[in-house]
């Protein structure tokens, strides 16, 4: 929580001096020595024509799309709705929380921007009144010039003005407010402090969420339990975009096996040399499409690490399910017999990944994040629908009503994954009125985390939470009005999200229990996806379903695509 830069509290414990070329001068130049008799060192200041920058900084609080804002130098631009509704929480302050890019725009350095625009400069509106400079003996900062001296990525920091520096002995342990002291296994420093007198530049501190305030047992189920192995946590958040699919188009009933089948109009068969050759590539970069091409946003500025819930093997075994299977006259297109045959195969899938990536591997979640927000709040509610939408009543068109699944209102259910930024919400989750009449928020500035309370407080919502707890004191209406979870347990799942009563109902028709139970070919004839909606995401005996899953919504809804003459494939 304090490192440079990258922690929510850094601005407690550093001072910023300025970019690096200042330094050098502070270090080198003759107004100073650093270890020698001289109490004092001067950071010289250096001249700049650049105009200031008209824009406040960023303050926690409320800004519309379009708002602007300046952070180092440079300019960001409030996103459009919903994005915008992320602009003034905590968790997305541009340039230094994880996840900034969900809610801003860089527009461009400060003297682009007022060059581009014609505006006069004008000095900075100044923000919230910071914290006073603190006493020497309470804050513990590294001794600058010396070997603790460190340097961060990001943007150069603006020239300071001339500051004098003194080095103080014997420091008191720096008083940290209890709501943000590290856990007991975090590290003092040891280096001794250098303390800013008067005219330092501080940064503006970062707001302090205030302590929570005890609240009411939430009366949610019990979270599906988690693989115990640790993950990094990621940030805020962007939680995976759950955009309502278009509605499938209508599905023949299985025919007799065929080579062949006619998608958008058009014959497309299954050539075995094309497909071979397709294979025979994939498996040749199978360890560099896990370790460079499956990857997620840690929430580390510019790292990304392996997925830990989209692997090659699922992959792989989902793409022969539908090749090779398929539904009904309907199977994964990988290619003609043309000489390019197999290139036009390796095309669709990566089309499909694009696709994948965009919707939840960047994310490394399955089931569907809560990240609608109403009023600042993320309702409980969320799981039976975000945007204005309600899932149970995504219906099939007519000719397609018997596929769908029924809403049963006693369903009990919790999601198996869920975003991992600091604060980030518990997984979805959904069960009847008698046990659960009405639902709150999740609140993402509580800190759940406190070794020295009485009695101490852990965060133990789900594993890895860092942040954040239940609100359940009164009702919470999510954006379509609803305050309960009754028969909402159909979010998106799996690697395209699948969403509603008809999506399931049409992998149930022709995948799961319902094709067996009717006597047509079932590749999964134990699974109902009516009634148990989470395999897809927690089934361990069938890692390809959630790609499966994905793969079935783009062979018939992607791959079937047609309109003025022109179609998909």
């Amino acid at each position: 929580d304090f490192e440079l830069k990258v922690g929510r509290y850094w601005t407690l414990v550093w001072v910023e001096y300025g970019s690096c070329g200042d330094v050098e001068d502070f270090v080198g130049g003759g107004g100073g020595t650093v270890g020698g008799s001289s109490s004092e060192m001067t950071i010289v200041e250096e001249t700049t024509s650049d105009p200031p920058c008209p824009y406040k900084a960023w303050v926690s609080g409320h800004y519309s799309e379009g708002d602007m804002i300046e952070a180092s130098g440079e300019v960001f631009k409030c996103k459009d709705y919903p994005y915008s509704q992320w602009c003034g929480m905590r968790g997305y302050q541009p340039r230094v929380d994880m996840h900034w890019e969900m809610a801003w725009k860089l527009e461009g350095d400060c003297s682009d921007v007022v060059e581009a625009a014609d505006v006069v400069p004008v000095p900075p509106t100044p923000g919230p009144t910071p914290n006073p400079i603190p006493r020497p003996e309470t804050l513990p900062i590294y001794q600058p010039a010396g070997p603790d001296l460190i340097m961060t990525p990001g943007p150069t920091s603006k020239p300071v003005e001339t500051v004098s520096v003194g080095i103080v002995s014997n420091p008191r342990p720096p008083e940290v407010p209890v709501n943000l002291r590290p856990g007991p296994e975090t590290p003092k420093p040891t280096a001794r402090p250098v303390v800013p007198t008067p005219r330092p530049v501080a940064p503006t501190p970062k707001p302090v969420a205030p302590t929570p305030k005890p609240t009411p047992k939430p009366i949610v189920p019990t979270p599906r339990p988690v693989d115990p192995t640790p993950k990094p946590t990621p940030k805020p958040p962007r939680p995976v975009d759950p955009t309502p699919k278009p509605t499938f188009r209508p599905v023949a009933l299985p025919p007799p096996a065929s080579s062949s089948s006619t998608t958008g109009g058009v014959e497309i068969v299954k050539v075995p040399s094309t497909t071979q050759e397709v294979y025979s590539i994939l498996e040749r970069k199978k360890s560099r499409i896990d370790s460079e091409l499956f990857l997620y946003d840690s929430g580390t500025w510019g790292e990304f690490l392996e997925s830990t819930v989209y692997r090659y093997r699922g992959f792989r075994d989902g793409l022969e399910v539908m090749h090779e299977e398929g539904v009904g006259d309907s199977f994964f297109y990988l290619g003609d017999g043309s000489d390019i045959g197999y290139k036009i195969g390796l095309v669709n899938i990566a089309a499909f990944i694009a696709q994948s990536m965009k919707e939840t591997i960047k994310y490394d979640v399955c089931d569907e994040n809560s990240w609608d927000m109403v009023d600042s709040k993320y309702p409980l509610s969320n799981s039976c629908g975000q945007l204005g939408q309600s899932y149970q009543d995504y219906h099939c068109p007519e000719n397609e009503k018997h596929m769908e699944c029924p809403v049963d209102p006693n369903m009990k259910i919790t999601a198996t994954t869920h975003a991992k930024w600091y604060g980030a919400p518990a997984p979805l989750f959904c069960g009847p009125k008698k046990e659960i009449p009405y639902t709150g928020f999740w609140d993402y500035t509580i800190h759940c985390d406190n070794v020295w309370a009485d009695p101490p407080e852990y965060c133990d919502v789900y594993e890895g939470q860092k942040g954040g707890g239940f609100d359940n004191t009164s009702p919470v209406k999510n954006s379509a009005g609803r305050t309960d979870v009754e028969g909402c347990c159909w979010w998106g799942r799996g690697v395209i999200q699948t969403t509603g009563v008809c999506n399931f109902g049409k992998l149930n028709y022709f995948l799961g229990a319902r094709a067996a139970k009717e006597g047509r070919p079932s590749r999964y004839p134990s699974i109902d996806f009516c009634k148990t909606p989470d395999a897809i995401c927690a089934s361990k005996e069938h890692q390809e379903l959630k790609w499966v899953a994905g793969f079935f919504y783009w062979v018939n809804s992607l791959q079937s695509y047609t309109s003025g003459g022109w179609d998909y494939t």
